[in-house]
């Protein structure tokens, strides 16, 4: 790898990849798989892979050490992973947003996502086919004994079963792994330009292919999903053995009738979801759908909805953990009605603070109410009844407060 520091130092990243040594991230490198490791974890994984010309990416995906450092990142939890293509311009597809689109979403939601998706709209196609192409078995070393070193590094990684090849398992993970990296972007794509729809469907193909992947935060913010065939592919290509998932979905042009979709095509394997659908054409009656579709089994969902069309009280129930939801949707109508009407109570409450009872009502209503709770032979009846009255008194001005 070759170290830079403009873009580390506008992305935050400390790694900077494009195969073959390191430098001036682990002092005294020998180029060694330990030495691989530990350059990945001082920089946290967070990486940007540098590629030649595009039409040279395959040169790059056939290195069998940047396919170990990327076997290296498969399952952390706190990989970024951004890849530039240097043409006649450079290209990035970044992980997410960069500081000044994370700044412009904030105070005009949706124009970050917007700024990203047009950034990127350059990247050239030749890098997703070539991921496409990729196969472990054909990649290479300066050195037969540093490859035969690699193979046996990549089976230790991959952890086979019995039954199972490990290099064609790691092939899978690894091909995965880089198709994921470009997926927002070929779904963007796909909307407007008939090659990327081409190879919308291998693409998905290929990203599901990670039959071993368990856990997975992947963002589709932007894609326009209000085609049902790219919402169809972009759901399709989750790997079916994840248990955990969080999906960004913002700005996608989801509706009540396309989040039924989503539902219906989630692994059966999942236990967590965190689902982002800000900025979305939603309402109360499509979550509410969506949450009756979610199989029965999935223990914890996280729905962040802002910006959408659904009601104060179910955005705030929303942020009562991750079983709230569930919960809500399994009561009654009337229930449900109750339980957000009390959610916008608390919230009226939190705006207009002079509307809660004061320390002096809370004091009295307490006092109050253990009269109540007295032993009939504590209290006369003619007592119990002044006691009832002036309880309901006090609640009627506690309600009536300015």
């Amino acid at each position: 790898m070759v170290f830079s520091s403009f873009w580390a130092q506008s992305r935050e990243l400390e790694l900077h990849a494009v195969g073959g040594q390191w430098h001036d991230v682990v002092p005294h490198a020998t180029s060694g798989l330990a030495d691989a490791h530990a350059a990945l974890r001082a920089s946290n994984y967070r990486v940007l892979m540098v590629m030649g010309a595009s039409q040279q990416s395959h040169v790059y995906f056939s290195r069998a050490w940047c396919s170990y450092e990327w076997a290296l990142c498969l399952d952390s939890s706190t990989l970024a992973v951004d890849i530039a293509a240097m043409n006649q311009d450079v290209e990035i597809v970044t992980s997410g947003l960069t500081t000044s689109e994370v700044c412009s979403n904030k105070y005009y939601p949706g124009s970050g996502v917007s700024a990203k998706n047009s950034r990127e709209a350059s990247f050239p196609l030749e890098v997703v086919k070539e991921a496409l192409a990729f196969n472990l078995n054909k990649t290479q070393t300066s050195s037969e004994v540093d490859r035969q070193r690699l193979m046996r590094g990549f089976v230790d990684i991959a952890q086979p079963e019995e039954d199972t090849d490990g290099l064609q398992k790691m092939t899978r993970r690894l091909r995965s792994f880089l198709l994921l990296l470009l997926w927002q972007n070929v779904l963007v794509q796909a909307s407007r330009d008939k090659d990327y729809m081409c190879v919308l469907s291998d693409v998905a193909k290929g990203i599901q292919g990670d039959w071993w992947r368990r856990s997975l935060r992947l963002s589709l913010a932007g894609c326009d999903f209000s085609s049902e065939n790219v919402l169809t592919m972009g759901m399709q290509s989750l790997p079916k053995s994840l248990e955990i998932l969080k999906l960004d979905l913002q700005f996608t042009g989801l509706d009540d009738g396309s989040l039924s979709t989503v539902a219906q095509q989630l692994p059966e394997c999942l236990q967590s979801f965190t689902l982002d659908i800000s900025g979305c054409h939603v309402t109360d009656k499509g979550v509410l759908s969506f949450l009756k579709k979610l199989n029965p089994d999935l223990a914890e969902v996280t729905l962040k909805m802002q910006h959408t069309n659904v009601s104060k009280g179910l955005l705030a129930l929303s942020r009562d953990g991750p079983t709230a939801l569930q919960k809500w949707a399994l009561l009654s109508h009337q229930e449900r009605a109750e339980a957000l009407a009390a959610k916008l109570e608390i919230i009226e409450r939190k705006k207009n603070p002079s509307v809660a009872p004061t320390p002096a009502h809370v004091h009295k209503k307490a006092a109050l109410e253990s009269l109540l709770n007295l032993a009939p032979s504590k209290i006369s009846a003619d007592v119990l009844e002044h006691v009832k009255a002036d309880l309901a008194a006090l609640e009627k001005s506690i309600e009536k407060a300015p």
